[in-house]
């Protein structure tokens, strides 16, 4: 590990990772406390205390009765509150009162869970009832440190009952979720005496899910860069908690950790978060920095995720990341992000340009709507608010030399629609002081005059540090970061102007936006050309 990740990894407690805490001799059945990663927030007790908490974007006021008892504002917020990850945040108060009211709110779950069965049936969810298994045993210590064996007789007989109900179900686990319940499963036979018979069945079982679902370049195949996040989140303790128990973790899970960590490094802007495309929202700042901190590996900057479908050119400064791929294979189209050729840049540790990021918590169908259309995103598109079909992208032309670094790809989506094939070409040039950009629309096959001019748009989001103004001429604009850099945009093909965009980022809390337009018609073939010049 570098010196600066290991300070980090000190800061956020990471250098305790390696290590287990037994409970008291009584407690023979349980042999470690698996670590959470995930950041804590202690001022959560003072929440709880004052009856309500705030959870997957939502706040509910549950007073002198359960939260388990009251009606949850919505579905984000129930999850949540039965997965339990909120025990960390009063782990990490290390008040009486907190392991009090922790201890209460478990117990009132266990003696009432027949009832919530029958009114929140989504709390006995595969993923959801991982969550659960995990957070309990994380913070089996919280509750049980001093208890008597009839408490921790209690505590053992509940998880044993949710571990063999996840054990039965997790096979009905959606996508990533597959991994998340076998992760739970396999924690649990290293972490309970009497589970440890059941390791290789659900060790096998998790391996086939990471060889299934993680690609050879270490992304997801769902392509959303904050998966890998929240899978190593879980992953990496997984890992000690071989290390605790004198066993070697299995060779198949280690490599998939390094390439997944890896996909991470070549996902990250200069600005340090990642590129928001398929559903991320860029990472949580804390939950990438966690897992970052315990990469030591080198990268080679111009990574060409080829299974992921994502390329990076870097130069300088600058880093460009561009979607050269479609939707997951399993998603369908008509509610996966649409996010053909988009890109996102970066100058420094400036995020200059991306796309507008999927929302989190309560927000409206039509916002999520939104967040997944074209409109939404650093790329061209054609009609208008007409959803594309499903894009098919080329496999990306890298060139690179002394001088600069270029991707090229195409992508018929517009097709069914228009019959025409979206081209575009990024170059990234003169030490990356430069990006031209190319986006032309053509044919598949000879000559096209569409019947009518089609509107097109090619899209740049700003981001919110960001400041811009385009000239009357729509032909230049110019583009201000918070510290002065000045970058030029001009273009030829179109009009540029500047235009209300969205931050779809912020839980529940949808953010004005500026993005530059370029907009013209398009009569059939047509070409636009612009230029990113740093100008200071």
């Amino acid at each position: 590990m570098t010196t600066a990740a290991a300070t980090l990894s000190e800061r956020l407690g990471l250098a305790r990772l390696a290590s287990w805490r037994p409970l008291s001799p009584h407690d023979d059945e349980l042999l470690l406390v698996p670590k959470d990663l995930r950041a804590a927030d202690p001022t959560f007790a003072s929440e709880i205390a004052a009856g309500q908490m705030g959870l997957g974007g939502a706040v509910a006021t549950f007073d002198d009765r359960s939260p388990f008892e009251i009606a949850a504002p919505s579905a984000a917020w129930a999850a949540e509150l039965h997965g339990f990850g909120w025990l960390r945040h009063l782990k990490a108060a290390r008040t009486p009162q907190a392991t009090a009211a922790a201890r209460k709110l478990f117990d009132d779950w266990t003696t009432c869970d027949r009832d919530i069965r029958r009114r929140t049936p989504g709390a006995f969810a595969p993923e959801v009832a991982a969550r659960r298994v995990s957070a309990w045993l994380a913070n089996a210590d919280l509750l049980l440190d001093g208890a008597n064996p009839t408490r921790f007789g209690q505590v053992h007989r509940a998880l044993a009952t949710a571990i063999r109900v996840l054990d039965g179900n997790r096979a009905t686990a959606r996508g990533w979720g597959l991994i998340v319940c076998d992760i739970a499963l396999v924690t649990a036979s290293l972490a309970l005496a009497d589970h440890e018979r059941h390791l290789e069945r659900r060790e096998s079982a998790l391996l086939d899910a990471l060889a299934r679902q993680i690609l050879d370049d270490g992304g997801h195949h769902s392509r959303n860069p904050d998966v890998v996040v929240e899978l190593l989140i879980d992953l990496l303790p997984l890992r000690q908690c071989y290390l605790a128990r004198g066993r070697t973790p299995p060779a198949t899970l280690i490599d998939a950790t390094g390439r997944m960590l890896g996909f991470l490094r070549a996902m990250q802007l200069g600005s340090g978060a990642l590129a928001r495309f398929h559903g991320s929202q860029g990472g949580t700042r804390d939950a990438l920095a966690t897992v970052l901190a315990l990469d030591a590996g080198v990268h080679d900057p111009r990574h060409t995720l080829a299974q992921s479908r994502f390329v990076r050119l870097e130069q300088g400064r600058t880093v460009v990341i561009m979607d050269c791929g479609g939707a997951a294979p399993d998603v369908d189209h008509r509610s996966a992000f649409c996010s053909p050729l988009a890109f996102e840049m970066s100058s420094g540790r400036r995020r200059i340009l991306g796309n507008g990021g999927a929302p989190s918590g309560v927000v409206s169908r039509i916002a999520a709507e939104a967040a997944a259309a074209i409109e939404a995103h650093a790329t061209l598109g054609l009609g208008a608010g007409i959803r594309p079909g499903p894009a098919l992208v080329s496999a990306p032309a890298i060139e690179a030399d002394n001088d600069q670094i270029s991707v090229a790809a195409s992508h018929g989506a517009f097709v069914a629609a228009f019959g025409l094939v979206h081209n575009r070409c990024l170059a990234l040039r003169d030490g990356g002081r430069s990006i031209e950009g190319r986006d032309r629309l053509d044919s598949p096959a000879g000559v096209l005059r569409t019947a009518r001019d089609v509107p097109f748009a090619i899209r740049f989001h700003l981001d919110k540090a960001v400041t811009a103004t385009v000239d009357l001429d729509g032909g230049r604009a110019l583009i201000t970061l918070d510290d002065a850099e000045t970058w030029e945009l001009t273009v030829t093909g179109a009009r540029a102007g500047l235009e209300p965009g969205i931050d779809y980022t912020h839980a529940g809390d949808l953010r004005a936006a500026e993005q530059i337009v370029l907009r013209g018609t398009c009569p059939g073939q047509t070409q636009v050309i612009w230029t990113l010049t740093r100008r200071h």
